[in-house]
């Protein structure tokens, strides 16, 4: 009798294992380390040999990274306007991002100013990225139909994202994807805690 192994089958979720990510059962074979290898240019049959698979692993990898990308992309991403009436967008754009001891700090210039006047602070940071403005209304269309400064969601892909990678450490975390939106890019931010809008005073 021969026994076929599904994708499930091939997949395996261990808290003891690769720090709980996706592996390939009986190995600690990252799925994400096949997919990457594979990405980066090594052909089927090098990965293969390099992690001593067959070839329905790396398969059975390909199929579980897209299936999890497919089930991303039908949850909608919600991008909430915040105190919008106080801070809008206007002609506002990101001119640095600073990465304190104590926080990180993105400094903003207004109305076509060179020197950046207004700061937004997050005291508590678990990620954070730069991303086009052109790639965010990809993932949520609808975003910037209210002209604001900050925009919040607890269901986009990149808090997803960042709460698989941490393998459980950040679960119990009522965790936020804050995005600062300027004319030409945003900055998300990955934080429990609101973030903190004023004046940027020089020193």
């Amino acid at each position: 009798m021969v026994v076929t192994m599904t994708t499930i089958d091939r997949i395996e979720i261990n808290p003891a294992i690769a720090h709980g990510q996706a592996v390939i059962r009986g190995t600690r074979v990252p799925v994400t380390l096949i997919v990457g290898s594979l990405a980066g240019g090594m052909s089927f049959e090098a990965v293969m040999q390099q992690y001593d698979l067959a070839p329905e692993d790396i398969r059975a990898a390909l199929q579980y990274v897209g299936e999890a990308a497919a089930r991303e992309s039908m949850q909608p991403t919600q991008y909430l306007p915040w105190r919008s009436e106080e801070y809008p967008r206007l002609r506002r754009e990101i001119a640095t991002v600073v990465w304190l001891p104590d926080r990180l700090r993105i400094d903003l210039s207004e109305g076509g100013a060179r020197a950046p006047t207004l700061a937004v602070s997050f005291d508590l940071v678990r990620a954070y990225q730069g991303i086009d403005e052109g790639h965010r209304l990809l993932d949520s269309p609808d975003w910037s139909g209210e002209r604001a400064l900050i925009y919040s969601s607890r269901t986009s892909a990149y808090l997803a994202a960042v709460r698989r990678n941490a393998a459980g450490m950040l679960d119990n975390i009522d965790l936020v994807h804050w995005m600062i939106a300027s004319c030409n890019e945003c900055v998300d931010v990955i934080s429990e805690h609101e973030p903190i809008v004023g004046p940027l005073v020089s020193k």
